[in-house]
């Protein structure tokens, strides 16, 4: 029986007008409007299963094999293949549904529509039940969880066997569970605890190591006046977990069994099971849909050293706000903003942001992260299951927004490249912040501010050198740690870098570092300590700048440590006059990654920073004597003798003979 071309798109209606549904969450199951059939066949099942569960798209045969067979396919492992979708097609063919998979050159794929197959209804009602959790109709976000719940029929794929499919499988009941304790964290905020007791002792014996349908039996015993058969809750999951497992409960059941123990009012408040009991918020107030808060902050470090007036400045940038605060914490690789950032991160996590706080490193100086792929994660990280994330990019940042709005969450995003890679990623409410690090000053962001993270001085490196080498070391030579910042141009990974090495070796002297130091030819060799490099931190930014850009770069690293004024940049590239403004707007552009810094007074000059100027020139270090060369004859024509005169005179300007 043929299809029409919509039939065929749609994935669901036959020319006779039949209707065709896919069945996944529980036996394997193809459904008509009048019948259901499972097929015999084990091989035809796992490969109608992979090719379901990659829905609209292309499966290899490679795959289906390998989900058939493991590793040890026979030789006719892809005529037999294609005999198994053969045998499918036929048996389709019975509901009129049998040019549903088709065969491309690389394989198979079945074209079905999302609301054919149950998995793929579960994951669009179940984000949809998030989403509505999200703007407190908890209600509302309950039935429509049940309604998705209703959808399964035991355990995924129960009658596939297999490495392939069950790694999926096992995926689906995962988000089945959580999808119920989700449901039951909202209806045990509805007072439903009653109700809930048979369904949660009978999850718990099917899955006695979860603790978090623990905490909710123990939590829905206690409201309804079992406060020893709650205990008891607790007593049977602590001694299975320390027979099978060798560990304690966690955090939170502990707590939950010490306010029991207290009898504490609180817990009759509508606070989700297993989170931090709060006292009672005012009614607009609706409580995260998220089982627990997200935690992502990387750690804190103990050291951290001489930022005590950006930390201040930071932390109030992000809580005085009326609208959604947005601050870039900006500067040069290795200036310490992402421990800045985290270390902040830190103090505001139990404070402005208490609903949890999300993380992402974009490594935008290197090879940047897809802001597409980071919103898949921060949805899945706040509950949507992988299945009910949209795969276009706006739907997906939609969703993040909607899951964001009223929560006091804190989004941190490390080491961003562009404005482009970081807007899709900004929530849309007030109540939320986000924290962005940055070698660029990405002004193009709307509301932004931007706080300048400087290199460190004398003082602040001594502060640093001494929490990680020791203070009395430090104490001892002030004069050394003033050369030493000098060799590092103040930057404090390379500062770091020294105090781990000073540590590793108690015997060595902050002196010996200043020799270790002195010859440039080999500083970025000494400035290396396991995976802290200075080289690979410059070359991350050198390399991601324009040609153009990095050859002006070179060539002004070879002016040495002196300031120089800015139209220098036209003419060492021996530009025309016609050409100066590109000069310095390239100049400029070096200066915005911090790579060249502005050395203040009139008339304003340049310097390229001391360990960029060293990385710079050894990139072009073959080519340096002819750059050399040509650089001093085009000062020669200017008038200037030599390098030096130019940088003696920044006032002057050369008049070049193509001018």
């Amino acid at each position: 029986m043929g299809f029409t071309a919509d039939a065929v798109h749609s994935g669901a209606t036959t020319c006779s007008g039949q209707i065709v549904r896919f069945e996944v969450l529980g036996p394997l199951s193809i459904v008509g409007a009048e019948n259901r059939l499972q097929l015999r066949a084990l091989r035809q099942r796992t490969i109608l299963a992979v090719l379901l569960l990659d829905a609209n798209r292309v499966v290899s045969s490679e795959t289906l094999i390998d989900a058939v067979w493991d590793d040890a396919p026979p030789a006719t492992a892809r005529s037999q293949v294609h005999i198994c979708v053969s045998a499918i097609r036929g048996v389709l063919r019975e509901f009129g549904a049998a040019e549903l998979i088709e065969t491309e050159p690389m394989g198979y794929r079945i074209r079905i529509a999302d609301d054919r197959l149950d998995a793929r209804r579960f994951a669009r009602l179940t984000a949809q039940a998030t989403q509505l959790a999200g703007r407190g109709q908890i209600a509302d976000a309950a039935a429509l969880q049940r309604q998705a719940l209703e959808l399964w029929r035991g355990p995924a794929l129960g009658d596939v066997a297999g490495p392939v499919v069950a790694t999926t499988a096992a995926r689906l009941d995962e988000e089945r569970l959580a999808a119920q304790e989700n449901c039951v964290d909202w209806e045990l905020g509805m007072n439903r605890h009653r109700e809930l007791i048979s369904e949660l002792v009978e999850r718990v014996a099917a899955h006695p190591l979860r603790e978090r349908s623990r905490a909710q039996l123990m939590l829905a015993l206690h409201r309804s006046g079992r406060q020893a058969e709650a205990l008891e809750t607790f007593r049977n999951v602590r001694k299975e977990l320390i027979d099978q497992l060798g560990l304690e409960p966690g955090e939170q059941l502990r707590r939950l069994e010490a306010q029991i123990l207290a009898d504490d009012p609180r817990l009759h408040v509508d606070a989700p099971a297993g989170q931090a009991v709060r006292p009672a918020q005012p009614a607009q107030r609706t409580q995260p849909a998220v089982r627990t808060p997200v935690r992502q902050l990387p750690a804190d470090i103990a050291d951290f050293a001489g930022r005590d007036d950006l930390v201040a400045r930071l932390t109030g940038l992000l809580s005085g706000e009326p609208a959604m605060p947005v601050v870039v914490a900006t500067g040069i690789g290795g200036a310490g903003k992402s421990a800045l950032a985290v270390h902040v991160a830190h103090l505001l996590a139990g404070k402005r942001f208490a609903d949890g706080q999300l993380y992402a490193r974009l490594t935008g100086a290197g090879r940047p992260q897809q802001a597409c792929d980071v919103l898949s994660r921060f949805l899945r990280a706040l509950g949507v299951p992988h299945t009910g994330i949209p795969e276009d990019i706006e739907e997906r940042a939609e969703l993040y927004r909607s899951l964001l709005a009223d929560r006091h969450m804190l989004v941190l995003l490390d080491d961003a490249g562009s404005e482009s890679q970081v807007r899709p990623l900004l929530p849309g409410s007030a109540s939320c912040g986000v924290l962005i690090t940055s070698r660029a000053k990405l002004t193009g962001l709307a509301g932004a501010r931007l706080l300048h993270v400087p290199a460190f001085d004398t003082g602040q490196a001594g502060d640093l050198l001494g929490r990680i080498a020791g203070p009395e070391r430090v104490d001892g030579d002030r004069r050394a740690v003033t050369e030493l910042t000098r060799l590092v141009g103040g930057l404090p990974l390379g500062l770091r870098v020294i105090g781990a090495r000073l540590r590793a070796r108690p015997h060595w002297t902050l002196s010996r570092m200043v020799r270790q130091l002195s010859g440039e030819d080999r500083r970025l060799d000494e400035l290396t300590h396991g995976d802290l490099s200075v080289r690979e931190t410059m070359a991350s930014t050198y390399h991601g700048l324009p040609v153009r850009e990095r050859r002006l770069l070179s060539l002004l690293s070879d002016l040495g440590t002196d300031a120089f004024p800015g139209w220098m940049a036209a003419a060492v590239l021996d530009t025309g006059q016609a050409d100066e403004y590109e000069a310095l707007e390239l100049l400029e552009n070096l200066v915005e990654t911090y790579l060249i810094e502005v050395v203040t007074g009139e008339p304003v000059r340049y310097r390229v920073h001391e360990l960029a100027r060293i990385y710079a020139g050894e990139q072009t270090s073959g080519d340096l004597p002819r750059l050399r060369a040509a650089v001093r004859s085009r000062m020669r024509i200017s008038g200037l003798s030599d390098l030096g005169a130019a940088r003696r005179r920044p006032s002057l300007r050369p008049s070049f003979s193509l001018w």
